[in-house]
């Protein structure tokens, strides 16, 4: 969409994912979870909330390195679901 009173930065591209940002890319919808990322199913479940009300990236915060293995159960579980759905 290119409208005449908008004019977009040149920024260099990168991708999230397969989520191109930057750019020439589209302007990309993201948002944060604001659950503990120790409850894995709260945080699964707002991941699937936030990717049906048109999120292209989901950022989850990993506040020390204990958390680190719920993000990896995490990535996993929406990985499963997506591939049975």
């Amino acid at each position: 969409m290119k409208n005449s009173w908008i004019e977009r930065k040149k920024t260099n591209p990168i991708f999230v994912g397969n989520v191109g940002v930057g750019g020439d890319h589209p302007i990309s919808i993201q948002s944060m979870t604001n659950t503990n990322t120790a409850d894995i199913k709260a945080t699964v479940g707002q991941i699937k909330e936030l990717e049906a009300a048109g999120a292209d990236i989901v950022r989850v915060s990993v506040p020390d390195k204990d958390f680190f293995s719920n993000l990896l159960i995490i990535f996993l579980a929406k990985l499963i679901f997506s591939i049975l759905m």
